[in-house]
């Protein structure tokens, strides 16, 4: 008999320790402690923080506050695995951004996509915002559509896993500050 994924369906007695939380940090709550912890996890060495160059990847791109930050997934996750068809439409997603740029006056937005014609696309739907995304990655190679897993082109040497990793942090950490 084939087990079902623990990803999908745990019991409860078995994710009680996922709301564990230190008896010094328990008043500031469970949300507090994980962020704390993912913090604490995902941060960066020294040579990592040298190869990103944040501050002069932010001064390239004019990056400023305020800003408001979006993430248009569109790659190979959402043709090849259980999400085919789940990922968020990218109009919705625009939708959302110009709502919340005529909400709060924010004329700026930063865009971390897998998908090459992403900023264009926002560009032309939001004409009254600076649409900036990182341009020092070749997202083309990210596109697979139905056919091979990111995954396996990397095993395959077809993408090379280092300008991928600095690629996605340096998304992922200037989404964070967004």
């Amino acid at each position: 008999a084939q087990r079902p994924c623990p990803f999908y369906h745990v019991p409860e007695d078995e994710i009680e320790h996922f709301l564990h939380v230190p008896r010094q940090f328990r008043s500031r709550g469970v949300f507090w402690w994980r962020l704390a912890t993912i913090a604490y996890v995902t941060r960066l060495n020294d040579a990592t923080v040298d190869a990103m160059a944040l501050a002069s990847v932010k001064a390239r791109l004019n990056y400023t506050h305020p800003i408001i930050g979006m993430h248009v997934r569109r790659g190979d996750s959402c043709h090849t695995t259980s999400r085919r068809g789940k990922c968020l439409d990218i109009q919705h997603q625009i939708e959302h951004a110009r709502d919340m740029s005529e909400r709060y006056g924010i004329h700026k937005l930063f865009l971390a996509s897998d998908d090459v014609d992403a900023p264009q696309l926002v560009r032309d739907a939001l004409p009254d915002v600076q649409v900036i995304a990182l341009d020092s990655y070749d997202r083309s190679q990210l596109q697979s559509g139905d056919q091979v897993w990111l995954e396996q082109r990397l095993a395959q040497g077809q993408v090379k896993a280092h300008a991928l990793s600095l690629f996605t942090l340096t998304d992922v950490w200037l989404l964070a500050e967004a």
